[in-house]
């Protein structure tokens, strides 16, 4: 099993976000325009040390939305 952290917009103030059993994790309350840094560490309930040391980091822009096209243009 994984516990998920995540910080938003730096490096330094992470939270636990969940929990999951696979290696896929999805999110769904993310804001289009930030950044947000995210580990994982393994949970483990039978090793003496309950949680492993951290993963290496990763970070995802989430892209704002495409405006809707408008217009239109006409050749010759």
């Amino acid at each position: 099993m994984f516990r998920v952290y995540r910080s938003m917009n730096d490096t330094i103030h992470y939270q636990s976000i969940g929990f999951v059993r696979e290696l896929l994790f999805r999110e769904f309350s993310v804001v289009p325009g930030n950044r947000y840094y995210y580990y994982v560490k393994t949970v483990s309930q039978i090793a003496p040390n309950p949680e492993s040391p951290r993963s290496n980091v990763v970070d995802i822009l989430i892209p704002l939305p495409v405006p809707p096209r408008r217009g239109f243009i006409s050749g010759t």
